[in-house]
C-alpha cells in the first residue's frame, strides 16, 4: 500500500518510477489506468433528470480513481495509475481521498501531466511493453478515459475529449501492442442513469452498437432505480448481450464467482443477481 506522485517528468522517468514500484511489490495481477478522474467538485447536478429533479448528487470521482472492483482483492495486488493535471491543493485533496480508499494490495502512482498526443503515445507504448514483459493478461488491464464535460466544452476541451481516446486506441492497435487493443474503456459521462458505467471503446464503437442500445440500457437502469433494483429483464437480442458484456460499473464490487478478469461485466452481474434472463448464451 503506497501512493507516489510524479510531476512534469519524461516517459523514461515515469518508467523508472513504475519499475521501482513493480520491483518493490514483486508482481501485480492487475493494472488500472485512469485519465481525468480527479475530484474537482464534491457534488454534481443533474438537471431535470432522475428522482428529485435538479438535486446535487455526490461525485463518483473517488470510484473513478480507485474503482470498487479493485478493493479488497485478497492476495491479488493492483497497480493504479492516475493521469491528470493537479495544482497543489487538488493534489493534496486527492491524495488524502486515495489514501482512505486503498488497502495493502493497491499501489498508486499519480502522474501530474497534461495529456498531449505525444505523451499519450509514448505512455501507452511504455506501459504496454511493461505489461508484455510481465505477461499481464489483457483481461487484467484496463485504461479508463473519464475526460467528459458537464457543460458545453470550449474548443480546447472539445479537442481533448476527442483526441484522448482516439490516440490511445490507435496506439493500442499497433501490431506490437495489439494484445491490449480491447483494454480501453470510456465513461458514459454525465448521464444520470449511466453515471457509474464505463464501456469498452473499441467494441462499442463498432457497427453493431448504436444510440438505440444506449437508450435501451438507460431505460432499463431507470426502471431498476424506480423499482429498487428488483426488476428482471429478458434479453433475446445478441447485440444487446454483447453490449452489456462490454460495460462495467465502477461502484460494483468484483464477484469472485464470475470469471477471472479485473472486473465483472454488467451482463454477468445482472445474471448473478437475478435481474437478467438471457435466452442467448
Amino acid at each position: 500500500m503506497s501512493v507516489f506522485e510524479i510531476s512534469g517528468m519524461t516517459i523514461q522517468s515515469i518508467k523508472k518510477q513504475i519499475d521501482g514500484m513493480w520491483n518493490a511489490r514483486g508482481n501485480y495481477q492487475f493494472v488500472y489506468v485512469s485519465i481525468g478522474s480527479q475530484l474537482n467538485e464534491v457534488g454534481v447536478h443533474f438537471n431535470n433528470i432522475g428522482p428529485g429533479n435538479n438535486k446535487r448528487y455526490e461525485t463518483n470521482s473517488p470510484n473513478q480513481m480507485i474503482p470498487q472492483f479493485l478493493r479488497h482483492r485478497t492476495d491479488q495486488s493492483s497497480l493504479v495509475i492516475i493521469i491528470d493535471t493537479f495544482n497543489e491543493q487538488q493534489l493534496r485533496i486527492n491524495k488524502r481521498i486515495i489514501n482512505k480508499l486503498i488497502d495493502r494490495n493497491i499501489d498508486v502512482l499519480i502522474i501530474n501531466h497534461y495529456c498531449t498526443n505525444t505523451f499519450l503515445e509514448e505512455f501507452i507504448g511504455m506501459i504496454s511493453n511493461k505489461l508484455i514483459h510481465h505477461n499481464i493478461h489483457e483481461r487484467h488491464f484496463m485504461i479508463c478515459n473519464f475526460v467528459k464535460f458537464l457543460n458545453n466544452p470550449n474548443a480546447m476541451e472539445e479537442t481533448a475529449e476527442l483526441m484522448i481516446p482516439k490516440t490511445i486506441q490507435s496506439t493500442l492497435d499497433r501490431l506490437e501492442y495489439n494484445r491490449y487493443a480491447n483494454c480501453l474503456y470510456e465513461w458514459f459521462g454525465y448521464r444520470f442513469y449511466l453515471y457509474n458505467f464505463i464501456y469498452n471503446y473499441k467494441k462499442c464503437r463498432s457497427s453493431f452498437i448504436s444510440n438505440h442500445f444506449i437508450n435501451e440500457l438507460e431505460t432499463f437502469m431507470k426502471c431498476q432505480c424506480e423499482d429498487n433494483m428488483q426488476s428482471t429483464v429478458v434479453i433475446q437480442n445478441i447485440n444487446t448481450i454483447r453490449f452489456w458484456e462490454s460495460i462495467y460499473d465502477i461502484t460494483t464490487t468484483y464477484s469472485e464467482n464470475i470469471g477471472h478478469g479485473i472486473a465483472t461485466n454488467l451482463k454477468d452481474y445482472l445474471l448473478e443477481n437475478g435481474q437478467l434472463e438471457s435466452l442467448i448464451y
